[in-house]
């Protein structure tokens, strides 16, 4: 089960697919993404971008991915954690709360006037 994978993972290595941001962003769990760079419109880095602006991710492309970049990207999370892990924490608190509920409310509504 990912989720649970995820949720008792310290950090996460990954690429940054829309769904993989969004989950590591409402978990709050300060990541290490590899953009695919074949993804239209450089949809991946872009993703990332939003994780690393709010101070919770390292992006490494793919062109500068070896054994070294990535464990220099991990000593530097290990380093700063407490940190990481704070800014993911405020990010995560930017998200939209009960979007369930919310949606489920808004059909109900529109069903029943």
């Amino acid at each position: 089960d990912i989720g649970a994978l995820l949720t008792r993972s310290k950090l996460i290595i990954s690429r940054s697919g829309a769904n993989t941001v969004w989950d590591l962003a409402a978990l709050a769990k300060p990541a290490i993404l590899i953009p695919l760079p074949i993804a239209a419109g450089d949809e991946q880095t872009k993703n990332a971008r939003i994780l690393e602006t709010a101070g919770s991710a390292i992006i490494i492309s793919q062109k500068d991915l070896s054994r070294q970049t990535l464990k220099e990207a991990i000593a530097k999370i290990n380093e700063n954690l407490p940190d990481f892990e704070k800014n993911a924490k405020a990010f995560q608190k930017t998200l939209p709360q009960n979007s369930a509920e919310k949606l489920i409310q808004y059909i109900t509504s529109t069903l029943n006037p």
